[in-house]
């Protein structure tokens, strides 16, 4: 950085739940004031959880989130986020989910006067989305899909903050009294939301797991909230009677799960709760989307890291596998302490936070450098899939001549 007063980016978060885009948001914005970038970070109240949220993360790590209710469409919302912009004198945008890419596109970016940046850790990138902005991803595989695309694209694995983020034993010590757990057990701990898309099916094949008689020396401990609490709770109570013992048990969301990853022994994730893991020292299971386990050891973990930490592919017998990965680890702790400590070695070296900040740093300056009216302008087609979207839905060719029709299907449109 050049300028010796802080640069202003306008930084909108998907969603305030605790979930490990949003943590990125915010931990990214506060190792970025070291670089000389201000972050001003916007949240819908609407959208925050009756519980812990990812503002009780905002508060530890000293970022203030300025909360608003929610616009009903996109103008509305595009008019807020310049508002907000031009307030704050914001140099940049930097939206996280390409929902949100709409609002900024046609608000504080409009005409090109501030580059648009967005992060994009979906596992797909729909047609619609802008070509010409920067975009972040969170897997190599996709930045190798996307190197024909015309505006930048650069991969940042999750970071964690690996100075906070590391093994503490009496925080091990008090997570295990505070949830009851049996101290003889293996401690197979999930930090997840509790989502249907992505997350839920790791989750119930990870409590199936439990219901064999040779898991009895393990205890599944999930953590987290979700739509999707309440079934697998149910899963859960029906596997601690088949069983005979307490062998699932799940916590909700804590606002800091960092003594669940301190009392793992052995940790099953995907995304940034994996990565997290192993900040901590923990040997992990990766689990993908559809049913997949894989252990991340010496062989697999430069992989699984382009990947994200995360899988599209499904296994055969997805509950056998992960059975098999358990009982290979769970008697053998001089391997899983290894595993720990190489992991640990690995997240220093791979993804801190610091490494994700200075990369996110040269995105933002290469955005200030190249984006313009011209890249703006060349996005203008994409308006296309909206236009196509609402013919699909009948929206267009059932308007009438009449006036009135004409602008409450225009209003229609623009509520998308």
């Amino acid at each position: 950085m050049t300028t010796n007063a802080p640069q202003c980016v306008l930084v909108q978060l998907n969603d305030l739940g605790l979930g490990g885009t949003q943590i990125n948001a915010i931990d990214l914005a506060a190792e970025l004031q070291s670089m000389g970038w201000s972050s001003i970070v916007v949240g819908f109240a609407e959208q925050a959880p009756q519980g812990p949220s990812v503002l009780d993360h905002a508060k530890k790590r000293g970022v203030d989130v300025h909360l608003s209710g929610t616009p009903t469409n996109s103008i509305r919302g595009a008019m807020f986020l310049a508002r907000l912009a031009r307030r704050h004198r914001a140099r940049l945008v930097h939206v996280y989910s390409g929902l949100n890419s709409r609002s900024a596109y046609y608000g504080p970016s409009l005409l090109g006067r501030r580059p648009l940046v967005t992060t994009m850790y979906e596992m797909a990138i729909h047609p619609s989305e802008y070509e010409h902005t920067s975009l972040i991803v969170g897997t190599g595989y996709t930045a190798e899909k996307l190197a024909n695309r015309p505006g930048p694209v650069q991969f940042i694995s999750p970071p964690v903050d690996v100075h906070q983020d590391e093994y503490d034993p009496a925080s091990a010590e008090k997570f295990i009294a505070d949830w009851d757990l049996d101290p003889d057990t293996v401690h197979v701990i999930i930090v997840t939301r509790l989502t249907y898309v992505l997350k839920e099916l790791s989750v119930r094949l990870s409590i199936e797991a439990m219901r064999d008689a040779s898991m009895s020396g393990f205890q599944l401990v999930i953590v987290g909230d979700g739509e999707a609490f309440e079934p697998l709770s149910a899963l859960a109570a029906e596997v601690n009677v088949e069983v005979g013992r307490r062998a699932v048990v799940l916590t909700g969301a804590l606002a800091d799960p960092g003594p669940a990853y301190a009392a793992t022994d052995i940790s099953i994730g995907m995304g940034a709760s994996a990565a997290r893991a192993l900040s901590f020292g923990r040997p992990l299971i990766v689990s993908g989307e559809f049913g997949l386990f894989e252990t991340w050891d010496e062989q697999t973990g430069r992989k699984l890291q382009m990947d994200g930490f995360w899988s599209p592919d499904s296994q055969p017998d997805a509950v056998a596998q992960l059975r098999h990965q358990l009982l290979a680890l769970g008697p053998d702790s001089a391997r899983r302490a290894e595993l720990g400590d190489f992991g640990r070695a690995f997240a220093e070296e791979n993804f801190s936070l610091e490494a994700g900040a200075r990369t996110l740093s040269e995105v933002y300056e290469q955005a200030l450098r190249t984006y313009g009216f011209r890249q703006w302008a060349a996005d203008l087609r994409k308006e296309r899939y909206y236009i196509m979207e609402s013919w699909y839905k009948g929206a267009l060719w059932r308007l009438r001549p009449h006036p009135r029709a004409w602008i409450a299907r225009f209003r229609e449109w623009i509520d998308r």
